[in-house]
C-alpha cells in the first residue's frame, strides 16, 4: 500500500496485516513524478509487514 498519510503507522495496526506499508512524503503530483524511481525502489525492497518511508524532498 502507498500513501502520503504520514500519521497512519499511528492509526493502524500494522502486526495484524503481512502489507507493506510505503509512507511518501508528499502527496504532490509534480514530486511524486519526478521521483518515481525511488518509489519504485521502495516497492522493490519492500517486504511483508514493512514500513518504509520515501523522502520526495
Amino acid at each position: 500500500m502507498i500513501t502520503a498519510d504520514q500519521g497512519i503507522r499511528y492509526q493502524q495496526n500494522r502486526a495484524a496485516h503481512r502489507l507493506a506499508l510505503i509512507v511518501l512524503s508528499t502527496n504532490k503530483e509534480a514530486a511524486i513524478l519526478s521521483h518515481l524511481s525511488a518509489i519504485e525502489d521502495a516497492l522493490a525492497a519492500a517486504t511483508a509487514g514493512a514500513l518504509v518511508f520515501v523522502d520526495l524532498g
